[in-house]
């Protein structure tokens, strides 16, 4: 690069004139230079040492004349190579995160007032949960946005790693509500480093673990899930947090439910009953009974599951979201199966499936299928059951299903072609599907 120049100095300074020597003025900046030599006898004799050769008037030799120009043309083809291959290298996708702060160019840091804002937003950002996940998400990212650019001299710098931490926390959240599991982790991980440098508070540490067991449920990692959901619920119980026990002690219920343990499950999800507080959280206690039923038909205590229902469809009537009512529809086909209501059944699971396609969850749907398959197939309708089996497993094929699925979709077609389909087998793999598809 050249340097600058200097227009009080009628002449070129010595490291001007080395540099010109070198090659490493630009072409504009070599020209001046040059124009200058010639026509300044003493600016050519102080720069003999370094630039005579260039300019001597005795013969030399040719490829003398041409050194700081091929040097400025290999600088050149390098840099016209450069440019291109950034042109055409794929670009990374820059992150919301990055996004967002190109939003908020560097200024001042901010104080009271911003950490009320970060606060208040992070309220409204809970508080819509249910409602606008996507609202959430933008909420909760400006929260951490904000949080990042406050003095740490407002409250202090542990107290401020602690409000970053939080708002980390409810952008990951945020994110899960959204279904991005793999990002919700991401901000939580950083939500706990962030914390690292904290006031050490155990209810935030609390929540911050709460919500990652809840991501790693939505990911399947059910053992992980269980081993940090402990430590929350003892934060919890120890200072006396009913309703936050309550949360964690059903996602220990959710974790172990799907991870094959239903009576450890069951103890979790009566323990968290009493603790949950509806006001809070509406509908906790419903979803609650509403898995508690779904253990109990699966453990074939189908009275118990019916006067479980009976009261999950009474505290869910105040929401009468579809896909709630359809769920419930399809546990009480599930039920009905179980009392021997096999027309009950039958129309409860024809219904759900439709539904379920309705509302573009064909996996969902095709799980649903598999139990109706096994209605039939118990009520000794075979050929009907293997035809449904068979609609069901092409189904499956169109999806982009994962390995677990994609195995028990395969033992169960091979029962199917050998004509060895059975009830143990078609319920088998429909609890495994099932469990992929919760």
């Amino acid at each position: 690069m050249s340097e600058p120049d200097q227009p009080a100095a009628p002449h070129p300074p010595h490291d001007r004139l080395r540099a010109f020597a070198l090659g490493r003025l630009d072409r504009a900046a070599g020209k001046e230079v040059a124009g200058h030599l010639l026509r300044c006898r003493t600016c050519l004799a102080a720069a003999a040492p370094l630039v005579q050769p260039l300019f001597a008037p005795d013969p030399v030799d040719p490829a003398r004349y041409d050194f700081p120009l091929a040097r400025f043309r290999a600088a050149l083809r390098r840099e016209i190579g450069r440019r291109r291959r950034q042109r055409t290298a794929a670009a990374p996708r820059p992150s919301a995160q990055a996004l967002l702060e190109r939003l908020l160019p560097p200024g001042p840091r901010f104080g009271e007032r911003a950490w009320r804002r970060c606060e208040r937003r992070l309220a409204e950002s809970w508080k819509i949960r249910h409602d606008d996940p996507e609202e959430m998400l933008q909420l909760a990212g400006a929260a951490s946005l904000v949080a990042e650019r406050i003095d740490p001299a407002t409250r202090g710098p542990r107290a401020l790693a602690d409000l970053q931490a939080r708002a980390l926390a409810a952008l990951g959240n945020a994110r899960r509500v959204a279904n991005d599991p793999q990002g919700a982790e991401r901000d939580l991980l950083r939500a706990l480093q962030r914390l690292d440098t904290g006031t050490g508070a155990p209810l935030v540490l609390a929540e911050i673990l709460k919500r990652l067991g809840a991501v790693y449920i939505a990911q399947r990692r059910f053992a992980e899930a269980r081993q940090i959901l402990g430590p929350a619920l003892c934060f919890y119980q120890k200072d006396g947090k009913d309703h936050e026990t309550g949360e964690a002690l059903l996602h220990l219920g959710l974790a172990a439910m799907y991870d094959a343990a239903p009576q450890e499950a069951v103890d979790h999800f009566l323990g968290a009953l009493p603790l949950l507080d509806a006001n809070r959280e509406p509908k906790a206690i419903p979803f609650c009974l509403h898995n508690l039923a779904w253990i109990w038909a699966d453990c074939g205590r189908f009275e118990e599951a019916r006067d479980l229902a009976w009261q999950c469809r009474t505290l869910f009537a105040a929401f009468p979201e579809p896909l709630i009512q359809v769920k419930l529809l399809w546990l009480d086909g599930r039920i009905a199966a179980g009392l021997g209501h096999f027309g009950r059944a039958e129309h409860h699971f024809q219904k759900a499936r439709r539904v379920f396609l309705t509302r573009k969850l064909p996996y969902t749907a095709a799980v649903v299928a598999l139990d109706l398959a096994a209605l039939w197939l118990q009520r000794g309708h075979t050929a009907q059951a293997r035809a449904l089996v068979t609609e069901t497993i092409e189904t499956f094929g169109l999806l982009h299903i994962e390995r677990e699925a994609f195995m028990a979709l395969a033992l169960l077609g091979q029962a199917v072609r050998q004509d060895r389909l059975t009830l143990a087998i078609l319920r088998s793999a429909a609890a495994d599907l099932q469990k992929i598809e919760r």
